[in-house]
């Protein structure tokens, strides 16, 4: 399953956000004629700020030094380490085009997203990802910072990959470490407890209570033979 990444953005007078669905409350002021309406519209009434995507923006990767790939808003920042690269290469952030994969259930996706490009293969050291996440990204965490996760898109397996991630609640930022570019995700986990649902990408934890079981189970069928 696929999902658009964001509804499309449309500009006039200002820069506004217009989803399909029930109306977007906001602080904005619309001048009158500033938004152009078909026929087929009522009328606007916008409450919430529009956040633009973030910019692209590129650097340069050499072997020899360490590097840093920033959006010009600071909404992302990738460091490369010294020795990350074994030759010179172009790398690119950019928020992604097209469609994305559909989030694991019963994890939700957030709003945040990326694309890093520029090498195909893997990095010789592990970059370490930091991104600022928003009140939309909080929404698919039930507001709860501490249940919100980066995960990378790996296609050689068509599956999403959670990523061990530190939450900073006082900078609201996500960091995790990662040798594959691609596109990346905000997340938003279930609560703790939550019953397992198909499709679910299980962290370090489950699989070692998976593994635990399975030997118990192993031993026990062992004992009344």
């Amino acid at each position: 399953m696929y999902r658009q990444p964001a509804p499309p953005c449309y500009t006039s007078t200002g820069i506004f956000r217009f989803r399909a669905g029930p109306t977007v409350k906001s602080e904005a002021r619309i001048a009158e004629g500033a938004v152009p309406l078909d026929s087929r519209n009522a009328p606007l009434t916008i409450t919430e700020p529009y956040v633009p995507p973030f910019q692209e923006s590129s650097a340069d990767l050499v072997p020899e030094r360490e590097a840093i790939l920033a959006t010009p808003g600071g909404e992302v920042t990738i460091r490369f380490p010294r020795g990350s690269v074994i030759s010179p290469v172009h790398v690119t952030v950019k928020p992604p085009m097209g469609t994305l994969p559909e989030a694991p259930v019963p994890a939700k996706a957030g709003t945040t997203a990326l694309t890093l490009e520029g090498i195909t293969g893997l990095l010789t050291m592990d970059a370490t990802v930091v991104v600022k996440y928003t009140a939309d990204d909080l929404k698919a965490a039930e507001g709860d910072p501490s249940r919100l996760s980066l995960a990378r898109w790996d296609a050689d397996k068509s599956r999403w990959t959670l990523l061990p991630t530190t939450v900073d609640q006082g900078e609201r930022t996500l960091t995790a470490g990662t040798n594959r570019l691609g596109i990346m995700e905000v997340l938003g986990s279930p609560p703790p407890g939550a019953a397992a649902t198909p499709g679910r990408i299980p962290g370090p934890d489950a699989i070692a209570t998976v593994s635990v079981a399975s030997a118990a189970l192993l031993f026990l069928g062992r004992r009344r033979r």
